[in-house]
């Protein structure tokens, strides 16, 4: 994994990280839309991040019409959300899929009753920790309830 995909994948993880547990789920990108951002609204990771400028301005977004996950204007149906998220975090399609697989998709050893946020959170701790020289996150209390997504 190359540095520039580790500062990624190292920035994704700070943006989930300040997003409150209850507001990440796995499954579809927009599981509900509150009033705002900030308020209500519930989404994977890859959603999430799908709604973020930093990853916008790299070409991911959620599409106008059903809000599945595009990147390049481009979406991939038969792989999910991976595809589109290996592009946006330069990624292998194997190395998406463990990131943004359902919980179920990885088997239960490896949720260890973690929230969702928490187990994705730890997919990334694990998949840095894996590549050479990698910074790994360091592991702190559930972030507050203050959300990184612009609102």
């Amino acid at each position: 994994m190359n540095e520039a995909t580790q500062a990624l994948l190292r920035d994704a993880y700070a943006i989930i990280d300040g997003i409150p547990e209850d507001a990440i789920r796995f499954g579809p990108p927009v599981s509900r839309r509150g009033p705002s951002l900030a308020e209500g609204t519930i989404c994977s990771p890859e959603g999430w991040l799908a709604q973020h400028p930093d990853f916008i301005s790299r070409g991911l977004r959620l599409s106008d019409d059903d809000g599945a996950i595009l990147f390049q204007d481009e979406a991939s149906p038969s792989h999910g959300p991976a595809l589109p998220m290996a592009g946006a975090l330069d990624l292998s399609l194997e190395e998406a899929g463990r990131l943004f697989g359902s919980r179920e998709a990885l088997g239960a050893a490896e949720n260890g009753g973690l929230s969702d946020k928490g187990l994705w959170l730890k997919r990334v701790r694990d998949m840095l920790a894996s590549a050479d020289g990698a910074d790994v996150p360091e592991t702190e209390e559930p972030a507050s309830s203050e959300q990184s997504i612009p609102v």
